[in-house]
């Protein structure tokens, strides 16, 4: 058994490559390398302990939640020694992603307070302002990303066709729900724009997914290589 054959451990997986992936590779690569490695300490000393399977799942997907911030600092801190966060800004994938996860708490937060008299009518205009600026914002950075791309140009030559796909469906999913957002409650043709992107977010999240479970049932069958990576 391999950390890849639980669910937990895919989990983390998966998020070590999501925010590593647009990083320098040699440290993106150092990084889901040294994950590999204290997953599968981690699952053998629990193996070890009489754990159940399920039980090693949890406490994976447990430590990966928990360390969400320090992974985020991670990144923040390499981008920061390499070129102050230019490189991080000039990303669009990465930048709209954190908009993404920012935004969608936000936005239900939004449509529940509309739906219930009893909240201050100060704090659903609140929401709503701030929803507007960040869905504004994020459009706004899409429609001037390309005059920024010279920052990361040549690293997304490097990469890989199978790679590059994988990152035009995230960024498609961010900018068509940035997108959708701001002319939400618009008449049209505004509205009408807002509709056909919300349509464009729908699929393309359909299509994310399907990635992700593909990939989650693929790496059921890949062996582990912990190389020569200390744990």
């Amino acid at each position: 058994m391999t950390p890849s054959d639980l669910l937990g451990g895919r989990v983390a997986l998966w998020w070590a490559g999501a925010y590593a992936a647009t990083a320098d590779p040699q440290m993106a690569a150092e990084r889901r390398d040294e994950l590999r490695a204290d997953l599968h300490d981690h699952l053998q000393q629990g193996l070890a302990e009489g754990c159940e399977a399920a039980q090693v799942s949890r406490a994976m997907l447990g430590r990966t939640v928990r360390g969400i911030p320090s992974d985020v600092l991670w990144r923040f801190e390499i981008e920061w020694a390499r070129d102050q966060l230019r490189s991080l800004v000039a990303e669009p994938t990465t930048v709209l992603g954190l908009l993404f996860l920012t935004l969608l708490p936000i936005s239900l937060l939004a449509d529940a307070a509309r739906r219930f008299d009893f909240v201050p009518v100060e704090a659903r205009e609140g929401l709503t302002v701030v929803c507007g600026f960040l869905y504004t914002f994020a459009v706004a950075y899409l429609l001037t990303a390309a005059s920024m791309r010279f920052f990361v140009r040549q690293r997304l030559i490097a990469q890989p066709l199978r790679q590059r796909l994988l990152r035009f469906l995230r960024l498609v999913m961010f900018a068509s729900f940035a997108l959708s957002g701001i002319w939400r409650f618009a008449p049209d043709p505004y509205g009408q724009i807002s509709a056909w992107a919300w349509a464009v977010f729908g699929l393309s999240l359909v299509a994310n997914g399907i990635v992700l479970l593909v990939r989650a049932a693929c790496g059921r069958k890949k062996a582990l290589d912990l190389g020569k990576v200390p744990s």
